[in-house]
């Protein structure tokens, strides 16, 4: 026999999760001990936020599923921003959180940290905007059996996503028989991705168009597993590249075809406004304010096709004549290059790594952002390829419109939530990979979160660039 506790480890273990972040408590207790008790290195926290920041990004690096654990109550509360940015940049989490009981003391008194079920329910939701993508309230064997296989699907998941599980203490603790291996059942098993009769119809259409239309690939954090794919299409049709800021390198930044970033930090170059393009093949992207600021509004004749999983955010931010496929991208681009044989190909010269030129300070003792900018392009990214995430504010603009990368992977931020404290934190999960991390951070958010003491207990190769946004003259 084993402990309900040690069921729900065992299954973490079994789905490959090999690095736990959190806080302890009293509700959490067992859960604690039976990873401390396992291959499942943990690693303690200074804050809830700041453990499942560090937990996603490392998800994200991995693409391993990572465990969050916290307590009841606040401990619940403070991690549900950097759920949801998990949730949103496509992270493998299981959120292990305690219950003070299934329901409110029949007393009428209200206990420490109280959390019943029904306050966690409506955490979860079909979107983003939901910190849990899915929950499970462990109450017997039956809920442990769900839980494998809920975690086996996120686990294959392409968009990942973020398991609650929640349990009192009293369930923790009491004993469950030997777990069987996982097993999912047939009608519960991942379909494998085709594409429909009706988008292989647009495929062909999109084909054609590129040919004869002077079309732009404009490229979103979707395509991120479909970067050879996007720079194959790109080059057969001679197509000028944007990115989203968080698509940066998807695409090699440092490609002749490459336009620029579009959205907040914007770099793209100014023909772009003064001579619109025909059509717009959008890939990967909700188009959202800080990744697009809505350039697509100034495209007032452009043919769009919009492309992802699930477009209905998409929806919200395209003019409505444009069209929409839900559809796996990869599956997507393959499907348009095979429309055709290839031609002769065009040979694009070798561009050497990116030199950012620096600026002089407007007075002595500063120094100008972009010449921070030109040290981080030469060092960090040219002669190292570290790990970039860039925080909320300032840092964040400097670093989408002057960093130039040649390849994905490299740079990480978060436009969905845009929390202050991201990179803060999250540099410490990217740090517990085989790559050194910098974060490139402004001094008020290194000062509302950090998780400094973290790394250096962990020895995480974290880096913390501080923008300090007098110091570099941006401010008084």
């Amino acid at each position: 026999m084993q402990t309900y506790a040690d069921a729900i480890v065992q299954s973490l273990s079994s789905v490959g999760c090999d690095k736990a972040f959190g806080i302890s408590g009293g509700n959490i207790y067992h859960i604690w001990k039976a990873l401390h008790h396992s291959d499942i290195a943990v690693y303690h926290c200074r804050h809830q936020s700041g453990a499942a920041f560090a937990a996603a990004e490392y998800s994200i690096q991995t693409g391993k599923v990572a465990a969050v654990f916290v307590t009841s109550g606040p401990g619940i509360t403070n991690a549900i921003t950097g759920l949801r940015c998990a949730r949103a940049d496509g992270a493998r989490i299981i959120f292990i959180a305690g219950l003070t009981g299934e329901e409110i003391d029949r007393t009428g008194r209200r206990v420490v940290q109280e959390t019943t079920p029904k306050d966690v329910e409506a955490l979860t939701g079909p979107t983003v905007d939901s910190a849990l993508s899915c929950y499970e309230i462990i109450r017997g064997e039956l809920n442990v059996g769900r839980l494998q296989q809920t975690l086996t699907r996120i686990q294959r998941d392409p968009l990942g996503g973020v398991l609650g599980v929640f349990l009192t203490a009293a369930r923790s603790k009491s004993l469950i028989s030997p777990l069987q291996s996982p097993r999912l059942e047939l009608h519960e098993q991942i379909p494998v991705p085709s594409l429909s009769a009706e988008t292989l119809a647009v495929c062909r259409e999109v084909a054609g168009k590129l040919k004869i239309m002077g079309f732009v690939l404009w490229i979103g954090y979707g395509c991120r597993s479909a970067s050879l794919l996007v720079k194959q299409l790109a080059e057969r049709y001679d197509l000028p590249v944007l990115a989203t800021p968080r698509a940066k390198g998807i695409f090699p930044e440092n490609h002749l075809l490459y336009f620029g970033t579009t959205g907040l930090g914007a770099s793209f170059r100014p023909t772009i406004i003064a001579d619109p393009p025909k059509g717009v093949l959008l890939l990967g992207s909700k188009a959202a304010e800080l990744s697009s600021m809505f350039i697509q509004e100034e495209w007032v004749n452009t043919d769009f096709y919009c492309v992802d999983l699930e477009t209905s955010e998409v929806k919200r931010n395209m003019p409505k004549r444009s069209t929409f496929i839900e559809a796996e991208i990869s599956l997507f681009l393959r499907a348009v290059l095979e429309v055709e044989r290839p031609g002769d190909r065009i040979a694009y010269p070798f561009i050497p790594d990116a030199i950012i030129q620096p600026v002089l300070a407007a007075s002595e003792g500063q120094i100008h952002p972009v010449t921070v900018m030109s040290v981080v392009q030469d060092v960090a990214i040219n002669r190292n390829g570290c790990l970039i995430i860039a925080d909320a504010g300032n840092s964040f603009c400097w670093t989408a419109h002057y960093l130039k990368f040649p390849k994905p992977g490299l740079y990480r931020s978060n436009l969905d939530s845009y929390p202050v404290g991201h990179a803060v934190c999250g540099v410490v999960g990217m740090g517990l990979t085989d790559k050194h991390a910098v974060a490139i951070v402004g001094d008020g958010a290194m000062l509302m979160q950090s998780e400094v003491s973290t790394a250096v207990k962990y020895r995480s190769k974290a880096i913390w660039l501080v923008m300090n946004d007098s110091r570099y003259g941006s401010c008084d």
